[in-house]
């Protein structure tokens, strides 16, 4: 009865994780999506000032370097979001491995 209770925990613990992964996904993507159409804006216009350093300026490479460095949040929302069950059981050992001081954290004790 014990292990059933403890394992409907961890399972409990695991669906609220994941969710909360999906959700932040949906975040990176919201926000990151909004932020690289700016940038390309940004890009695209010749005029477009960009400050650099404290410096303001019209270098087309420093225009691209921000758009491919914005282009990096959706795309890691878009995996976060669209990532199969599997994959998330596999960061969530991941998780619980590489940070073990984690894994009973709100669970209740005694």
């Amino acid at each position: 009865m014990t292990a059933r209770r403890t394992r409907n925990k961890v399972f409990r613990r695991f669906r609220t994780m994941q969710r909360g992964y999906r959700m932040m996904g949906w975040w990176f993507v919201a926000i990151g999506g909004f932020m690289l159409f700016m940038t390309i804006r940004l890009y695209l216009d010749p005029s477009g000032e960009i400050t650099y350093n404290g410096v303001v300026t019209t270098d087309p490479e420093l225009k691209r370097n921000t758009v491919l460095f914005v282009s990096i949040f959706p795309i890691v929302g878009a995996v976060l979001t669209f990532l199969p069950k599997r994959q998330f059981r596999k960061l969530f050992r991941w998780q619980l491995r590489s940070f073990p001081f984690l894994a009973g954290w709100g669970a209740k004790r005694g």
